[in-house]
Order: structure tokens, then sequence, then C-alpha cells
């Protein structure tokens, strides 16, 4: 068995964008300790993770609803903790861009391009993709 892992939320900065910086602390502010503190969701956040862990432990989560006795056990948070780490692939909701990069990657694995053209490749044909989406 594998685990997979599905983002709730996906973020990114087209690189045609003409205000990137901006953009990009935006991104940063999603980052934040604080704000990973203030979702719904399992935080990326290491600092924030274990936090949010601990107060499921001791019944002070926004989750206690799913928990038994409303409290996360040191044993959820271990298994948690394990399932994120043997994570083996990342869900990707667009099948498209995901069959073009397998295309790509394939093309490198089996020796017919180097690492370089293919992330090239990949960059072109995603970029083109996404534009054409838009």
């Amino acid at each position: 068995m594998s685990t997979v892992i599905k983002p709730e939320v996906k973020v990114g900065i087209s690189s045609s964008s003409s205000r990137k910086e901006g953009a990009w602390e935006f991104v940063r502010t999603l980052l934040t300790e604080e704000h990973q503190m203030s979702c719904m969701m399992l935080p990326i956040h290491k600092r924030a993770f274990d936090k949010v862990t601990q107060a499921a432990v001791d019944g002070k989560s926004v989750w206690t609803w799913i928990y038994e006795d409303g409290k996360a056990t040191k044993e959820d948070v271990e298994l948690t903790m394990q399932l994120l780490n043997s994570a083996a692939y990342v869900e990707n909701d667009n099948q498209t861009l995901e069959t073009l990069i397998l295309e790509e990657a394939g093309e490198y694995f089996s020796g017919a391009r180097s690492a370089q053209e293919t992330a090239e490749r990949i960059q072109s044909r995603a970029s083109l993709y996404i534009n054409e989406q838009m």
C-alpha cells in the first residue's frame, strides 16, 4: 500500500507575472507559522504542525469532533506523521499536466534527452497548456 497526499490548496506564481515580488510576499505569508496555525487543514509548517497536533492531543483542536472523546491520541499523531512521511505520490487534479510531465520525464529516463532539455520542454509545454486554459 502506498500513501497519497492530496493538497487542498495549491499556489503558484506565473513566470509572466508583472508583480512577482507581491506574489512572493503573498505566498510567504501563507507559509508563516501564524497563518498555518489559523487554517482548518493540517499545516505544512513544521512548528505549526507540531502545535496543531499537540492541541488535538490536549483536546483543544478545531477538529475535536473527529476524535473519540474529543482528543487525538499520541498514536493518532504518530500515524499521521508516518503516513505523511511515507507518501509516495502527490495527487494532481490536472491529468493533462501530469501526463505531459510524465511523457517528458520518460524521455529523460530513457536517455533520449538531458535533464536540462527535459526541464525546458516541460516548462514550454506546461506554459503553453496553461496559457491556452486562460
